[in-house]
């Protein structure tokens, strides 16, 4: 147990998390590639929350995974541009509810670590029409087999729209279609190009 059987990741982000004080600002956003996500997002992300958890509680971070973020709209902006690229825990957290679990289950298999998603994902101010668009995004990018081998992964990103679904209104519905014909127009090709799969 202990150190001894600690990950190289494990290790770098209890070593960033003993520079942590109170009264520092954690900032981190998204990166791509499987490295690099580790590196410059998830590491970090864990040595935030590791420092919170044992002696910086007070230690605030922004973005994505240690609270609400402090501008919407700047949180939104990487998501939805990873999301773009077939990201599938950015497309978990643009379709997901207020539920924060939600946005766990979209975490790929052998993923070094998980991502945590902010508190309250409302937080990114997503309304009904563009969750159900992220949502259906998702769920074609899992029809065309772009999660490969991942089945997990790809049932989730089937399961999102129906369950956004039973949740709209009949004028929320229609207004989710049409932001979903728009987001596959905008960017549907590129996130299959960019998970292989067009």
């Amino acid at each position: 147990g202990g150190l001894m059987n600690a990950t190289i990741g494990e290790l770098l982000a209890i070593a960033i998390a003993r520079t942590l004080r109170e009264d520092d600002v954690g900032f981190t956003g998204l990166a791509t590639g499987p490295r690099a996500a580790l590196y410059a997002t998830l590491i970090p992300l864990a040595a935030m929350q590791y420092a919170q958890a044992t002696h910086a509680p007070a230690l605030t971070c922004l973005l994505a995974g240690c609270g609400a973020p402090a501008d919407a709209a700047a949180a939104r902006a990487p998501l939805a541009a990873a999301a773009r690229r077939g990201a599938p825990f950015a497309l978990g957290l643009l379709s997901s509810g207020p539920d924060v679990d939600d946005a766990h289950r979209w975490t790929p298999a052998g993923a070094f670590v998980s991502p945590v998603p902010p508190t309250d994902p409302d937080a990114l101010g997503l309304g009904a029409a563009d969750r159900y668009a992220w949502a259906a995004l998702a769920g074609r990018l899992a029809d065309r087999g772009c999660f490969g081998f991942d089945l997990k992964l790809a049932a989730e990103a089937l399961a999102a729209r129906p369950r956004l679904e039973r949740s709209l209104s009949p004028a929320d519905a229609a207004a989710g279609e049409r932001a979903a014909a728009d987001l596959e127009a905008a960017s549907g090709g590129a996130a299959r190009h960019a998970r292989g799969c067009d």
